[in-house]
């Protein structure tokens, strides 16, 4: 057993929340949620904190987890990636560039520009997106293909997360919600009204 799975079953054991534990260690809940999943592991300094928060000593949550002797370890570095504050998933709104780093993601093999948003609102939940996940948003090299979810700026102030469709004639921004109507834009109207500002890669839900 892993550092990570000892906190989560010492933690869960004693009835603490992992937003407690968090906040009572100074950490993240995020990235306590990776620590917990083994993606990263955590310092001396977090593990005394965790250790001392849960009522044991940090030798308790040494790593017990059996190593082949074949087994070659494979690290790869982690990228930390800003998490803005909301984007609406339904009517557009305010600009892109007042919205606030809230917190970070740490994530492997991603290239460098690339950021992740809060989402609010429910036009997106037919695709699985609901109130407060977060979606990895990867820069636009290419133009989406139809049916991708994309982060939408309109008239250079607004934007919104849709699923992006290109026509013959026009471009489609679609929600997941038929209580929400598509926004739609002539192809002349798109080249000074719409800008795709990123594709959405990953979704991680609210937990």
């Amino acid at each position: 057993m892993n550092i990570g799975e000892k906190i989560r079953q010492l933690r869960d054991s004693k009835g603490i929340k992992r937003s407690w534990l968090a906040k009572n260690v100074e950490l993240s809940v995020n990235y306590l949620y990776k620590i917990e999943k083994g993606v990263v592991k955590p310092s001396k300094k977090a593990l005394r904190r965790i250790a001392s928060a849960l009522g044991v000593t940090p030798d308790y949550f040494e790593d017990t987890t059996p190593v082949s002797k074949d087994a070659v370890p494979v690290e790869k570095p982690l990228r930390p990636i800003p998490i803005y504050g909301s984007i609406p998933a339904g009517t557009p709104t305010i600009s892109f560039d007042d919205i606030p780093v809230e917190d970070y993601l740490y994530l492997p093999d991603v290239p460098k520009d690339v950021f992740a948003l809060k989402v609010v609102g429910d036009s997106m939940i037919g695709a699985g997106i609901e109130y407060g996940d977060i979606v990895v948003v990867f820069p636009p090299y290419y133009e989406p293909l139809n049916g991708k979810i994309v982060v939408a700026r309109i008239d250079r102030s607004e934007f919104t997360l849709k699923r992006y469709y290109k026509e013959r004639d026009r471009i489609i921004l679609n929600p997941a919600n038929g209580n929400y109507k598509p926004i739609v834009f002539s192809l002349e109207e798109a080249e000074y009204r719409l800008e795709i500002i990123g594709i959405v890669k990953k979704v991680v839900k609210n937990l």
